[in-house]
């Protein structure tokens, strides 16, 4: 490798710090703890949940606004397992894009706010998560 010209030998060990991202490893650790906490909160309600919700969760409410199509009743099984795999589904996926959006000129900018952004996105599918599971009781 040392015949190549300084230019060649230059690129390749730039593109290989970039792929190994050895200087940006930790940049993505807040936003997966916050994913971790928040998967295991919606884990635990659900859990929690379980024995205290009837067989069904009404998931609609008709306030006589016109017509409404789709299910009013939904299995709580397929509730309580279904939120806490939405939850981890967008923080893997947010986790996921944060780690290709690194590799961008001007993300280090704005990488704050994605992250408070995707939080805040985990925070209100938990909320709703038990909003629904309150509702229900």
């Amino acid at each position: 490798m040392t015949d190549a010209p300084p230019s060649v030998r230059d690129s390749q060990s730039e593109s290989t710090s970039i792929r190994s991202g050895s200087d940006d490893a930790g940049g993505s650790r807040p936003l997966a703890l916050a994913g971790i906490g928040i998967i295991a909160l919606s884990a635990a309600l659900s859990g929690l949940a379980y024995g205290a919700l009837p067989e069904q969760m009404r998931i609609h409410w008709t306030l006589g606004m016109g017509p409404y199509y789709g299910p009013e009743f939904v299995p709580t099984p397929a509730v309580l397992t279904g939120f806490p795999v939405l939850i981890a589904g967008v923080a893997l996926g947010s986790y996921w894009l944060e780690t290709r959006l690194r590799r961008t000129e001007g993300f280090d900018a704005v990488s704050p706010y994605y992250a408070a952004g995707m939080v805040a996105t985990l925070g209100v599918l938990l909320a709703v998560h038990g909003a629904l599971v309150l509702v229900s009781l």
